[in-house]
């Protein structure tokens, strides 16, 4: 009941509805919902990205229910050494499912190429330093404010996917 009230079909992409119309087996990235709907606890005046990391760590349980089953939440801000840069992973999950990692990054603004390539990196660096060899590639989500579908659909490779998010009105506690 939970998954209808929340529309997730609706908030599927076309060509996962598609996929799904004709039977394909749907990869655990496609079944990733646009818009992910966030909830805060409290209002703000301006979404920024630590913001929205803070949203989605205060309700981090329906967060990993809406990106699918069986994500086991692994750290956040997850920090890496390329180099002699530190780098954060906003969200680092683990699905027991796939066996496999998960990368999320979150911008409060609208999707840039950029993002792609930051994503890939980490992606890879965990693959090199913590995937082992009985698991699965890692995959990556973006969450954005806003995704031009045009510059999306170029985005195509079955590892990385962009979907928008969406913040739920606040119900004030009486």
């Amino acid at each position: 009941a939970e998954r209808i009230k929340s529309n997730e079909y609706g908030r599927l992409s076309t060509e996962t509805k598609e996929s799904l119309l004709n039977k394909e087996e749907l990869s655990i990235i496609q079944s990733v919902p646009s818009p992910i709907v966030l909830t805060p606890n409290k209002s703000y005046k301006v979404y920024t990205e630590k913001i929205l990391q803070e949203i989605i760590f205060e309700n981090i349980e329906d967060f990993m229910h809406q990106l699918g089953g069986g994500y086991a939440f692994i750290g956040r801000e997850y920090k890496l050494n390329i180099g002699d840069k530190k780098n954060y992973i906003d969200y680092l999950f683990y699905n027991v499912v796939d066996s496999r990692y998960c990368v999320v990054e979150i911008k409060a603004r609208e999707y840039k190429k950029s993002d792609y390539g930051q994503i890939k990196t980490y992606m890879n660096y965990i693959d090199e330093h913590l995937k082992n060899i009985t698991q699965n590639s890692t995959i990556g989500i973006i969450i954005t404010k806003s995704v031009n579908k045009f510059e999306a659909h170029y985005v195509k490779d079955n590892q990385v996917t962009i979907v928008e998010f969406k913040i739920n009105k606040v119900v004030e506690a009486s």
